[in-house]
């Protein structure tokens, strides 16, 4: 969380401010932000929230680059997606989260997956990071504070469109442990 003072005002100034406060790189080509005025951002807000505020009425968006980086883009008036596109979209994330949690976890020789029955139940914040991870292993509960620590924060990625920003996850014993982590 940062907490922001920006007036309505030329949009590239406030987001030289937003940059500097958030110390997150907002990329884009200067014609977009040419002539637009930004909203107020006045408050407590995660960098993704203040973005939003300070875009309102510029018609434009940010896309997540990577977690030090958005992009500006001209907002798109999107349909709908199809009950196959949606579905796609749905197994798309589920992918990229467990490599996510894997590779966090593939960090630490001792959290490696694979060794141990781990249930995990989580929310994600305003900027795609784990946040209020719980987290439970019955054979080795002295393993839950080292999970917690090399979760929480770690950068998942905003769900897509009609999926929670909630999530329990099941991590299962595998018979060959090195498949898990292999890069």
């Amino acid at each position: 969380m940062h907490e922001f003072d920006l007036p309505a005002q030329d949009l590239a100034s406030a987001l030289g401010h937003y940059q500097t406060i958030t110390r997150q790189s907002a990329l884009y080509e200067t014609q977009l932000v040419r002539g637009k005025t930004s909203s107020t951002v006045r408050g407590r807000f995660t960098s993704r929230q203040a973005l939003s505020k300070l875009l309102q009425g510029t018609g434009l968006t940010a896309e997540v680059v990577n977690e030090r980086s958005v992009m500006l883009k001209r907002s798109v008036v999107q349909r709908p997606l199809t009950a196959t596109e949606q579905a796609q979209a749905e197994r798309r994330y589920d992918g990229q989260t467990q490599q996510r949690l894997t590779q966090a976890l593939c960090a630490h020789p001792a959290l490696q997956p694979g060794k141990h029955r781990v249930v995990l139940r989580y929310w994600i914040d305003d900027d795609g990071r784990i946040e209020r991870l719980k987290v439970r292993i019955a054979a080795a509960p002295a393993l839950e504070a080292g999970v917690r620590a090399a979760l929480v924060g770690t950068y998942v990625g905003l769900p897509p469109a009609g999926v929670p920003r909630s999530a329990v996850v099941l991590i299962r014993p595998q018979t060959d442990r090195k498949e898990a982590c292999q890069p």
